[in-house]
């Protein structure tokens, strides 16, 4: 019995001295790993910090050199080097960081942005928020998203909504705390850091034409359900009020020039508005432009044949069945594009609210509204590139960035004139 006793308990002793064995093991394993993916980490956080810098350094005009071997960073715990190329506009930064042996590369790719008094901003977005992102349902982007936002729940991306692409958020803030993303959810392309803030600005507002001629308010009623404006009944005058209505037709001839439309009120209720001729019409309107019904402006032209100043301060409503081949720049203007109804040109607006709901489309190459909230709710759709102060999408909402859709942007100018204003990302990864 004793030495079947003595036997057990060596049996015992050398079973638990395997066990400890494989424990200490398997705790070093697991503290090596962990230690392995703190220091994959940390040169990756060093590798983005040291190319953010460079970015905000050339971004600032300073003068940046190449720093080909590794240097210490004591208060990362690792080291770091980066390579500045030039070619032309281009520059290319490569940085690497380095922890106890394991490294890790960011390249990124900016060109120089040498800006004239003509507005042309930058847009290699879907969407650009200034501030908040906000996606439900099963909201799309189809194409790059970026904003300036940093702070904690700014990005809120709700389960099965989708970025085809990238999405970056502004310099410095943490992707982890920044964005809400709940599982399924799925950004294409990864998340990361804007090298430097999204900067936009409005173009220049018309200076309105002096009223030194003034012409009779034009109205089609019977028997004048057809009327034809020849370019001596408006070019070079002020028309108080013009009205579309009935169902009945505005032809506005511009002949073979550039003409200008300066009216106090454009009404198209229930009508057809053609512009005919070469020329193109710039259709500048002081205090109230309404479009509704199933009306018709310029539908069977180009949309470069028509842009259209609104200086009032009613809401421009593109609703119903109505159908706006042209481009659109309101001052302050909130707008609205509802029901079936769409707009095929650029909207420019310095108003504080753009609400595209319903099946609505608008097929633009910019919605450019760097102070207001533009919400896409419904199914409603916009294909082109959106600058928004805030955005948000919901239902089945679609923002689809098209290179397809390439006409040029209209010849404004900025306030302040031109000079350099930083670096547009070409690539970063």
């Amino acid at each position: 019995m004793g030495q079947y006793a003595l036997w057990i308990v060596l049996t015992m002793t050398f079973a638990l001295s395997i066990f400890g064995n494989m424990t200490r093991r398997n705790l070093y394993q697991a503290e090596l790993e962990a230690i392995q993916t703190y220091n994959s980490n940390q040169a990756k956080n060093i590798s983005q910090a040291v190319i953010l810098a460079i970015a905000n350094k050339l971004n600032d005009e300073e003068e940046v050199t190449s720093v080909n071997d590794y240097t210490d960073w004591e208060g990362m715990g690792g080291s770091y080097k980066y390579s500045v190329t030039e070619v032309g506009d281009t520059i290319t930064v490569e940085s690497w960081g380095k922890v106890n042996g394991l490294e890790y590369k960011q390249e990124l790719k900016l060109m120089s942005m040498m800006t004239s008094p003509i507005w042309n901003p930058d847009l290699p977005y879907a969407v650009f928020s200034g501030t908040n992102v906000n996606l439900d349902g099963s909201a799309r982007v189809i194409g790059h998203m970026g904003t300036n936002a940093t702070g904690a729940g700014d990005v809120n991306l709700e389960w099965s909504t989708k970025i085809d692409s990238s999405l970056l958020i502004g310099p410095g803030g943490d992707p982890s705390t920044t964005v809400i993303q709940p599982s399924g959810t799925s950004v294409g392309l990864g998340i990361g850091n804007l090298p430097s803030p999204g900067e936009y600005e409005l173009p220049e507002f018309i200076e309105y034409p002096a009223k030194s001629s003034v012409k009779l308010p034009v109205t089609t009623v019977w028997p004048f359900t057809n009327i034809t404006l020849n370019p001596a009944d408006y070019d070079g005058s002020y028309i108080p009020s013009v009205t579309v209505q009935s169902g009945y037709t505005l032809n506005i001839n511009t002949g073979t020039e550039d003409r200008v439309m300066h009216v106090g009120s454009f009404n198209l209720t229930q009508g057809t508005v053609n512009i005919t001729g070469s020329g193109k019409l710039t259709l500048i309107v002081e205090d109230d432009l309404l479009v509704q019904g199933s009306s018709r402006m310029n539908s069977s032209g180009s949309q470069e044949n028509l842009f259209t100043y609104y200086g009032g301060e009613d809401r421009l409503n593109f609703a119903g069945a109505t159908n706006f081949n042209g481009s659109v720049y309101a001052e302050t203007a909130n707008i609205t594009i509802g029901g079936s109804g769409g707009i095929q040109g650029h909207v420019i607006t310095g108003g504080d609210e753009v609400l595209v709901s319903g099946a609505a489309v608008a097929n633009t190459r910019i919605l450019y509204a760097p102070n207001a909230h533009v919400n896409v709710t419904g199914s409603g759709s916009i294909r082109g590139a959106i600058v928004a102060e805030r955005f948000s999408a919901s239902g089945a909402a679609r923002v689809e960035f098209s290179s397809a859709l390439s006409s040029t942007l209209p010849e404004l100018t900025l306030e302040d004139g031109g000079g350099f204003s930083g670096y547009a990302i070409l690539s970063w990864y």
